[in-house]
């Protein structure tokens, strides 16, 4: 069935507005494309010419026209993770035209939720197309498809990197500097894109923008016999215990550079001694982390030294009956059983979930002039269990280096949060260290770090600060 929108109609049902935002004091006009985009499968052994979808995406396109004689402006795809996260969140908090009002500071809001013109919006410098993959948003297989098709990491990394090139292919982009950018699983999403893009089709990305996740599995694994994840994750334990308010005679910077050294130096050996390690060093490690963390000497040495994120979210503030965030450990909440070994829900969470999603079906409707009466699933369990590629687990940490070697002029900026306890900023730093690249292409990789969360644009400083760092970045990679 064909849409039409302000009298313009388009084979695939996208809904096509106009529109103008006042971005810095200046007028900023766009054409925003909203809808599905049908993605098939190769004809193969089929005798197909024109073979049935596979699956439909939705998309929304943000475009700026520029005069024939102007350089083709950067192409942004923008997506989040889960697997299983509705793009939303990078749209109205970060990458789009229109920004949500969630929260009021660290405490919520009530409807009805503001949009407003979004400053710091990319569009100002570069096209954005926001991307929700399968069972996100209002994106779903076919009806006569398996739902879970693409839920894994290979196949998943097929319909991205599709999805890219055929947008591309459609709207003559070849030649416009290609970014890609992907929070928390769309960091390895990312990575992996990246290369299939480089290696499948001969599409080189300019440039990849990841935020909040490291590439690798090990980072975020507490299963059995795991060890380099608790490491990882103590760095942003000292910064979210010193933010509510351990040890408030050091700075936020020392307290984190005193936990990275503990990380790097004592706390591997620790837990590889395993129940090697006597009592006494055991009480004397306890004493150490208690020191760094704001827990308890005595809770440390019943858990044997390791903290899972999920038993720091109840263990910090039990005291004060209080639980705290894992999208940013800022935020605060309660359990109903305070005496309980998890957190029944992230308060972080809790607090902008309704903003997003009362702010996201308002907007496709009332100024994308998109109709769709589907759910837009925001957070789905349709996406489990994923699957992964025997032997590699989620890791994205060769595919990154293969990505790079094949294409050195191709640039990487990596944002991380200071209080994000989902996925550690210091274990990305870790992970960045084992991609295998020659020292020569270590300045292709920036790093930049935010007194922030898991979604760094919440914050109303670090957002405005990471504007100007992404400007700058595309700035890079345009004259690279």
């Amino acid at each position: 069935m064909e849409e039409e929108t302000n009298g313009e109609t388009t084979e695939d049902s996208f809904a096509i507005t106009h529109h103008t935002i006042q971005v810095g004091g200046e007028s900023l006009e766009y054409t925003a494309t909203a809808g599905y985009l049908p993605i098939r499968e190769e004809p193969e052994l089929s005798g197909l010419s024109t073979p049935p979808s596979a699956a439909n995406i939705f998309v929304t396109a943000y475009t700026v026209a520029v005069r024939d004689d102007e350089p083709p402006r950067p192409v942004i795809f923008a997506y989040n993770g889960g697997p299983g996260s509705t793009s939303m969140w990078l749209h109205l908090g970060f990458f789009g035209p229109r920004r949500v009002i969630a929260t009021d500071g660290l405490r919520p809001i009530g409807p009805p939720y503001a949009l407003v013109d979004n400053d710091e919006t990319p569009l100002r410098y570069g096209d954005v197309v926001v991307v929700d993959l399968v069972n996100t948003g209002y994106s779903r297989m076919e009806t006569d498809e398996p739902a879970d098709t693409y839920h894994g990491v290979t196949r998943d990394v097929d319909l991205t990197a599709e999805v890219i090139r055929l947008w591309v292919t459609r709207n003559q982009r070849w030649n416009s500097p290609v970014l890609l950018a992907g929070e928390s699983y769309g960091v390895l999403r990312t990575a992996k894109v990246a290369e299939r893009l480089i290696s499948r089709h001969g599409l080189y990305p300019a440039g990849l923008v990841l935020i909040s996740s490291p590439i690798g599995p090990d980072s975020m694994d507490f299963g059995p016999g795991a060890v380099l994840s608790y490491p990882a994750f103590l760095p942003s334990y000292a910064a979210v215990a010193h933010y509510h308010g351990h040890r408030p005679d050091r700075t936020l910077a020392e307290v984190i550079d005193e936990a990275a050294q503990f990380a790097a130096r004592e706390y591997v050996p620790l837990l590889q001694a395993g129940n090697r390690l006597t009592d006494p060093k055991l009480k004397v490690a306890a004493q150490r982390l208690a020191q760094i963390t704001g827990l308890s000497a005595d809770y440390l040495v019943r858990t044997r030294l390791r903290i899972t994120n999920n038993r720091f979210f109840v263990e910090l503030l039990r005291s004060r009956g209080q639980i705290i965030g894992g999208n940013d450990g800022r935020f605060i909440g309660w359990n109903a059983d305070t005496a309980g070994e998890l957190a029944h829900s992230d308060p972080a969470y809790d607090v902008i979930r309704g903003a997003f999603a009362s702010a996201m079906n308002h907007y496709v409707r009332t100024e994308l002039g998109y109709i769709n009466d589907l759910p837009y699933e925001v957070t789905t369990a349709r996406a489990r269990p994923w699957q992964t590629d025997p032997g590699q687990g989620f890791s994205a940490v060769d595919s990154l280096g293969i990505a790079l070697r094949k294409h050195p002029r191709m640039l990487i900026n990596y944002s991380l949060g200071y209080y994000d306890l989902c996925t550690p900023y210091w274990g990305a730093e870790c992970d960045l260290a084992q991609v295998d690249i020659p020292p020569e292409l270590m300045t292709n990789i920036e790093v930049q770090h935010y007194a922030s969360g898991h979604m760094i644009y919440l914050d109303d400083s670090a957002r405005v600060e990471q504007a100007k760092n992404l400007e700058a970045f595309v700035g890079r990679v345009a004259s690279f």
